[in-house]
């Protein structure tokens, strides 16, 4: 905490210890994913996720210190997306 003061962790789903940013819903790991997308822009990423660009930064910063654990979480939720989108697509089925 003394390093990354802007970052807390919450019991997640799976009880999955998440770091999150201080004030916000937002994991570490999804600032870090929309970085990625924006190929390194952290004033639009701000903008977009309508938070201060110094929350963006301390994301980014803890990342770069705890990037294998954060790259493991992106990994871990990216597989939960498709299998939900996997059921979601069976319910479709059955329904249609």
């Amino acid at each position: 905490m003394e390093h990354h003061p802007l970052i807390r962790f919450r019991l997640g789903s799976s009880d999955r210890r998440e770091p999150m940013l201080v004030g916000t819903r937002l994991a570490v790991r999804q600032v870090v994913s929309q970085v990625r997308d924006a190929d390194g822009g952290v004033e639009e990423v701000a903008e977009i996720m309508e938070i201060p660009a110094s929350s963006v930064r301390a994301a980014m910063s803890y990342y770069g210190d705890f990037q294998a654990e954060i790259d493991a979480e992106i990994m871990w939720a990216a597989k939960i997306e498709d299998q939900e989108r996997a059921r979601w697509e069976r319910e479709q089925a059955v329904l249609a």
